[in-house]
């Protein structure tokens, strides 16, 4: 059994990102800062349709996946739209 860490940081960035088409997406990006680096894996999570609303909240049961040095990354887009949060 994996010993998990007791000092992990949590960091939240908001960053943007050109897709193919040339639009900028802006993302919300979060990691354990002790373990995050450019060859770090991520896993973008998408919720939600035009009509169904899914706010960014914390969720314990990915607080493993940050335990094991992977970025968790949302893209900000309802529908048509980007969206700004209020972070």
């Amino acid at each position: 059994m994996r010993e998990v860490r007791a000092s992990l940081i949590p960091t939240l960035n908001r960053i943007s990102v050109k897709m193919r088409d040339g639009f900028d997406v802006p993302l919300v990006m979060t990691y354990d800062k002790n373990f995050f680096n450019e060859k770090s894996p991520w896993i973008m999570f998408t919720e939600g349709a035009q009509s169904q609303k899914s706010d960014l909240q914390f969720d314990i049961s990915k607080l493993s996946l940050l335990n094991r040095g992977l970025c968790l990354c949302y893209p900000l887009i309802r529908g048509k739209k980007i969206t700004t949060p209020h972070l």
